[in-house]
């Protein structure tokens, strides 16, 4: 065979090699469908509810940047109206349309999980809501559910302050609104998200 059509396979060879190694630590994008974020809220002294967003987005990059935006206008709390003054009066969505959570992760250790292996760890994510930035501690469970399939998960719940992010006097215009006597400013996070690769 001439030298330089060999040369020429080698290179293709390469080129694919190199390809597939890229395609194997490809990053790790958010199914959607398959994740869940839930929060629970009390009002009147007595009474919790589960709410939701439906609509989250995200991606792990090969450089270990793990981020998660949440569509604002997604909320569920499971009644028209109340979704209506969530979207317009609390998250003000015309001008706050995401939240977003970004979190630094290990990828080698990702990478390193056999299907079914999990690790858990504390990791300080940056939180964005309404304009304002707050860093949280957050413990979460990772686990690879296949090849090419992770899931993570709070291992205990996060607590989050409205005040935190300057909507204390939002949440009070809600209460008045809704004519009720209190309603917590505090809410209770719960998330199960699934990255594929």
């Amino acid at each position: 065979m001439h030298k330089t059509t060999t040369s020429i396979f080698k290179a293709i060879a390469a080129a694919t090699l190199l390809t597939g190694a890229m395609s194997a630590q490809a990053a790790w994008e958010l199914d959607g469908a398959a994740s869940s974020f839930y929060y629970v809220t009390s009002k009147a002294s007595a009474v919790s509810e589960v709410n939701s967003f439906t609509s989250l987005s995200g991606a792990i990059s090969d450089a270990g940047a793990a981020s998660l935006a949440i569509n604002l206008a997604s909320v569920d709390t499971g009644i028209d109206i109340r979704n209506e003054r969530m979207r317009d009066i609390v998250f003000q969505v015309a001008q706050h349309a995401q939240a977003t959570v970004n979190v630094t992760v290990d990828t080698a250790a990702l990478n390193g999980l056999a299907v079914g292996d999990s690790m858990t760890g504390t990791y300080t994510a940056s939180v964005s809501l309404h304009g304002i930035n707050q860093d949280m501690s957050a413990e979460l469970k990772v686990v690879k559910l296949a090849a090419g399939s992770l899931q993570v998960s709070t291992v205990r719940p996060l607590l989050v302050g409205a005040a935190s992010f300057g909507l204390a006097e939002e949440v009070e215009q809600l209460r008045e609104i809704a004519s009720l006597p209190s309603i917590n400013p505090n809410i209770v996070v719960n998330f199960t998200l699934t990255y594929n690769q």
